[in-house]
């Protein structure tokens, strides 16, 4: 996956698959998938619509929200130089 540096997003998208599918992830699993999904979230500094529907997906996926999941929305928003305000529900929800 890393070697030519970074991930793309279908190499994300299959992490994120990978962390779906588990019944229980370790703490520097979760920080790896974060840390992938991270830049390519925020490669043009906004998140609009369609990335936070990615991100709901995502996050919704086991039907709960955990600690991780709440620090890691608000590192993209503090890291987002504009969010939709589809991002901003989520972040209600």
């Amino acid at each position: 996956l890393l070697a030519d540096g970074k991930l793309d997003r279908s190499e994300v998208e299959w992490l994120l698959d990978v962390r779906k599918s588990s019944t229980k992830t370790v703490q520097a699993f979760d920080e790896f998938v974060f840390a992938a999904l991270k830049p390519v979230i925020l490669e043009d500094k906004s998140i609009d619509a369609k990335e936070a529907a990615w991100l709901r997906k995502f996050i919704f996926a086991d039907g709960k929200v955990d600690d991780s999941e709440k620090k890691f929305l608000a590192e993209l928003k503090a890291g987002a130089s504009s969010v939709s305000a589809e991002f901003t529900q989520l972040l209600a929800d």
